[in-house]
């Protein structure tokens, strides 16, 4: 069996990140996937300073602090880097021959990452303290990837025997191998959208899923003999995305359906895809280990819609920016250009079930405001879906009736033939929403 690791471009001396264009979140490439790193220009840069010669760097992730942090394989270093390239190297309270691998935050706000040779787990706070821990791992369990669990926990991968780990950030561990086939040797592994881990199974050609109790499903159908799966992440479309190495394929799993999908049109053979993550732009990139490139494939979004306001409607007082969508855990709706709002989501939509799925029914969101506070006049908003514009945007008026919240008003109001013919209805004033509720409806 081969193990290849990787480090942030393919050469291990140094490090880089690439931004996609201009004004773009650049993405870092290391052993598993990518990670958002921030930058402005559309340029390379690549660092070395400060770095032990032979490191063989692996995983990289943002860390809590505004850096950026790393595993050296061949150096038993942790490694920490600035935005600005400055570099510093942790080794103390790291045993000799760790071999550490992948990292990932923690919810306790440390870094934690995994000890291939020695099959333990290690713990480094943001300044620099390290702790390992070794009760209740299996002898030889190589742990390779890991991930922030939404349980609150970290999980990561045993390659030998076929094991999936839970450590607690007190550093109580559980492992899981129940349901994981013999010789699967799970390498990377994620959280997904449903609430649950998903990994890959590098020898067993399979893609599993755990519940946070435990609880493994493993999935085969649709993936290629012998692809030698690597990595694995979520999608903004609310799938899991990962690479085949010989296969040449990036593939996608429903996590509702277990349908997969493979890609291969356009990568070029012998290319090897080993990272992958969700870009910026709402689509997935992957590096090529052998291919030396990085590659990237359009995602189709994930049906949304942005319900209120309405395309000319008009809008005065408290109201609700509302609506639906199939895969959007991150739900962001845009006035007038601005920064978005964050819309809480996962209401129960039961009517969207023909198009998200019956499996898939609470997608609704919705965030109250004051639309008085845009002012009079026409405006716009756009929804984002997991950091992806969706749609284009909506425009609708705003009428004011007198300054952001009007106070110390009383009105009642009886509309004719409303809601139909020969019925009146009652419209009273409402302070706190700064809008007409109906009171009641009569003959």
């Amino acid at each position: 069996m081969r193990y290849h690791s990787y480090s942030m471009c393919s050469d291990f001396g140094g490090g880089c990140s690439i931004t996609p264009w201009a004004g773009a979140v650049c993405l870092g490439f290391a052993l598993f996937g990518l990670v958002a790193c921030g930058a402005q220009a559309q340029v390379v840069t690549e660092f070395s300073s400060g770095i032990t010669a032979g490191a063989h760097l692996t995983g990289i992730t943002a860390g809590p602090d505004g850096n950026l942090w790393f595993t050296e394989n061949g150096a038993d270093h942790i490694g920490k880097i600035t935005p600005a390239g400055v570099v510093t190297e942790y080794s103390a309270g790291i045993t000799a021959g760790a071999s550490s691998y992948g990292i990932t935050v923690g919810p306790d706000g440390n870094l934690w990452f995994t000890e291939f040779n020695h099959g333990w787990i290690g713990k480094i706070t943001p300044a620099g303290v390290i702790t390992e821990y070794s009760s209740g791992i299996s002898g030889n369990a190589q742990p390779i990837g890991i991930a922030a669990g939404p349980d609150g926990n970290l999980w990561f991968t045993e390659g030998s025997p076929p094991r999936i780990g839970k450590i607690t950030t007190a550093g109580v561990v559980t492992e899981y191998s129940v349901g994981i086939s013999a010789g699967a040797f799970p390498f990377d592994i994620t959280a997904g959208p449903d609430g649950n881990l998903w990994f890959v199974e590098y020898v067993g050609n399979r893609i599993g899923k755990i519940t946070p109790d435990g609880v493994v499903t493993e999935y085969s159908s649709g993936i290629t003999t012998g692809a030698e799966l690597q990595g694995i992440t979520a999608g903004p479309d609310g799938n899991l995305w990962f690479t085949e190495n010989e296969a040449d394929r990036i593939g996608k799993i429903n996590p509702t359906t277990g349908l997969v999908t493979e890609y291969s049109t356009g990568i070029s053979a012998g290319a090897f895809p080993s990272g992958i993550a969700a870009g910026p732009d709402g689509n997935m990139w992957f590096t090529e280990f052998k291919g030396n490139r990085i590659g990237r494939i359009t995602v189709p979004s994930a049906p949304a819609s942005l319900e209120n306001p309405q395309p000319g409607s008009f809008q005065s007082g408290i109201g609700l920016l509302s609506g639906w969508s199939c895969a959007g855990s991150n739900i962001g709706i845009a006035i007038d250009g601005k920064p978005a709002l964050q819309a809480p989501y996962g209401s129960a939509r039961a009517d969207t079930a023909s198009v998200c799925g019956a499996a898939n029914t609470s997608t609704g969101f919705g965030l109250l405001i004051n639309f008085n506070t845009l002012g009079a006049g026409l405006h716009s908003a756009l929804l984002y879906v997991n950091g992806v514009v969706h749609g284009t945007p909506t425009q609708f008026t705003v009428s004011v009736p007198a300054g952001e919240f009007l106070t110390g008003a009383s009105k009642q109001i009886t509309v004719q033939d409303f809601p139909v013919i020969g019925k009146a209805t009652v419209l009273i004033w409402q302070q706190s929403q700064q809008n007409f509720a109906i009171q009641s409806v009569g003959p």
